[in-house]
C-alpha cells in the first residue's frame, strides 16, 4: 500500500556452536516487543535440540522515502498476537 517498510537497524549475534555442509537447520523467530516505530525480535538457530547462533534483531518502520516513521495501527494489531 505503499506506507513503508522494516529495515534491520541492529543485530546482535551469539554464536554457541558451529553448523556443517547438509545440516537440516531450524529458525526460530519470537516478536519481543512492539514500540511506535519499531519491532524487537529475538532468533535462535536450532540444528535438533541444539541452539546453534542466537540473534536480537531490531527492525525498524521506515516510509517510502526511507525515513522513520510509526507503524501504522493496522501492522501493529497485527503483530500483537505474536507477542
Amino acid at each position: 500500500a505503499g506506507e513503508g517498510a522494516y529495515a534491520v537497524r541492529a543485530v546482535t549475534l551469539r554464536y554457541l556452536a558451529p553448523a556443517k555442509l547438509d545440516d537440516l537447520l531450524t529458525v526460530v523467530t519470537r516478536l519481543v516487543a512492539i514500540r511506535a516505530a519499531a519491532v524487537d525480535i529475538h532468533q535462535r538457530v536450532m540444528r535438533d535440540a541444539l541452539t546453534l547462533c542466537e540473534a536480537r534483531v531490531e527492525a525498524a518502520f521506515v516510509a517510502p522515502n526511507g525515513r522513520p516513521r510509526r507503524q501504522p495501527a493496522a501492522w501493529v494489531e497485527r503483530f500483537r498476537p505474536l507477542l
